[in-house]
């Protein structure tokens, strides 16, 4: 089961987690957050949710409670977007469908062995991080790169590395958790901007359909939640092309206590708040979406 996977995953980099009646609890990016397929129910009472956060850190506990069927967000809403059916090339109009047809003509894309994107992923993911990031000092070095990505080796059953290839070379990367047969969420793409005219971007998100929701039979792909804080408008760009969608899920916030004594002060004041800390304004976007 991928809880038990992911548990030695993380003993085996020194993350701390908790498991909490079969949910994988982390600390991410100081929020405390499951760690699992999307569509579940993730409800947990407020008091043990603050121990959790206590124990975990991070400045709240956050929480989904996804009930079926799926139904499709509006903007004002919390949400993930995923793709359950494969896009299909036959049915597309024609000038689309000969757009797509080129990058897959364009590329070749394939699991690749996680040692490959050890050795050869670090160029990628220095120039995509320089091009897109918010922050653009706040980067990895090789080293730790090379280090973090290594210790992935013994786990290829739950972390796959998909590659994106032209002319033999490596030009993108795609990281996909495997949990079970429920989801593959796709936690990182990273593209070397000097190949973007062969749509290698495009190459990757149809070879991802075609392997995990045709060969593997995952019922969905996860590209991740709503984003707070990001430049790009890469969950756009798969809704409008490859019949992904935004499903909306009840988002539950409980606060650290420090946390929570300010927040009256941040929610009356946003744009005061917001000038304290860069990390404040996306907590404030956090705060309006939760119920």
């Amino acid at each position: 089961m991928y809880i038990d996977r992911l548990a030695a995953l993380y003993e085996t980099k020194k993350i701390p987690f908790v498991i909490h009646n079969g949910v994988f609890w982390r600390n991410y990016q100081g929020m405390v957050e499951p760690l699992g397929p999307v569509l579940q129910n993730y409800h947990i009472e407020k008091k043990e949710a603050r121990k959790l956060q206590e124990k975990l850190g991070g400045w709240l506990i956050r929480w989904t409670e996804y009930n079926a069927p799926p139904l499709t967000a509006s903007d004002n809403d919390w949400y993930a977007v995923l793709c359950f059916d494969a896009l299909e090339l036959e049915n597309l109009p024609s000038k689309k469908r000969k757009k797509l047809k080129k990058a897959k003509e364009n590329c070749t894309c394939q699991i690749v062995p996680t040692e490959l994107i050890a050795r050869q992923g670090y160029e990628i993911y220095r120039k995509a991080h320089i091009r897109y990031s918010n922050n653009k000092n706040n980067i990895v070095s090789e080293t730790a790169f090379k280090e973090d990505i290594l210790q992935e080796i013994p786990f290829q059953d739950i972390i796959q590395y998909c590659g994106v290839f032209v002319k033999g070379n490596l030009v993108g990367y795609s990281k996909v958790y495997l949990y079970d047969d429920a989801e593959a969420g796709c936690a990182v793409s990273k593209y070397d901007p000097d190949y973007l005219s062969y749509q290698i971007s495009d190459a990757m998100v149809l070879y991802r359909q075609e392997e995990y929701l045709k060969s593997k039979k995952v019922k969905y792909i996860s590209v991740g939640y709503k984003t707070l804080d990001h430049q790009t408008t890469v969950q756009d760009y798969y809704c409008r092309k490859f019949n992904f969608k935004k499903i909306k899920l009840p988002l539950h916030i409980l606060y650290a206590q420090k946390i929570n004594w300010a927040m009256p002060f941040v929610r009356m004041f946003p744009k005061i708040a917001s000038n304290i800390s860069p990390k404040i304004l996306p907590l404030i976007k956090l705060d309006k979406l939760a119920t």
